[in-house]
């Protein structure tokens, strides 16, 4: 079990991510998939999680994800990922990582957590000082 729901996560992040094929949302998803992580409330359905992919696509004019480690246990496979991407207009190369906590069930994922570096990001970006966190942390 524990393989196969590793291939189907490593699936989504190489399909739906990298290739971006839309059709492997449907066939992967459940459609009452409930997604953590993604704004400040839970994404519950594929149309949620669609705005979400379509937001991140527009926002970032090319993009990979390169899962690094997976570790998985029952039901839940947890991967650490690394992103590197490109907004529109700039060159520069963004990179963070994050991971990505799933809940695989009948071959179909049905709950995720995604804990991603998004202060690393808003640095690269300038968006943020270098020394953000002191100011949260004192």
């Amino acid at each position: 079990m524990n393989t196969e729901n590793k291939q189907i996560v490593h699936r989504w992040f190489e399909e739906v991510w990298n290739q971006q094929n839309e059709a492997v949302i449907d066939e992967l998803l459940d459609p009452a998939i409930v997604v953590h992580g993604l704004g400040e409330e839970a994404a519950q359905g594929h149309a949620a999680f669609r705005r979400f992919f379509d937001g991140f696509r527009k926002n970032f004019a090319s993009y990979r994800i390169d899962i690094e480690r997976t570790v998985a246990e029952g039901d839940l496979v947890a991967v650490h990922c690394k992103v590197t991407a490109k907004r529109p207009g700039d060159e520069r190369t963004l990179v963070f990582r994050g991971v990505s906590l799933n809940r695989v069930a009948d071959g179909k994922l049905v709950e995720g957590w995604n804990h991603f570096d998004y202060l690393e990001l808003l640095q690269q970006l300038g968006a943020v000082g270098p020394d953000a966190m002191s100011a949260v942390m004192g």
